[in-house]
């Protein structure tokens, strides 16, 4: 197997590489990670909705606690997810890049 075969799969397709971003957003939507980079407002925005940040847990991501009921989802798009709060209104979108040759994350706060 070539590697171009290996990223785009036998017939051309970026098989390889939707599947590691779909394995991404399901990671993200499970885990405790939160993105370092936050726009729309800040961390201290969101500790003051009842946020709780930990450690670091790799160059893009910190541990983070969300608020009592809120609720981490996906979206059809593997790269987008959002966070919704208690009574389901979206708060905060979540781009997370975590194709292997390439990772991005940030976080926006669509709604303080």
């Amino acid at each position: 197997m070539t590697i171009t075969e290996a990223l785009f799969g036998p017939n051309g397709s970026p098989d390889a590489i939707l599947a590691s971003e779909k394995a991404a957003q399901s990671d993200f939507v499970t885990s405790t990670k939160f993105p370092k980079r936050v726009s729309g407002g800040s961390v201290a925005d969101l500790e003051a909705l009842g946020f709780k940040f930990g450690d670091a847990i790799d160059d893009l991501f910190v541990a983070a606690e969300l608020p009592a009921g809120w609720k981490k989802r996906g979206s059809d798009h593997d790269m987008w997810s959002y966070i919704d709060d208690a009574e389901g209104n979206e708060r905060i979108a979540v781009f997370y890049k975590g194709a292997f040759y390439d990772r991005d994350a940030f976080a926006s706060i669509t709604r303080s």
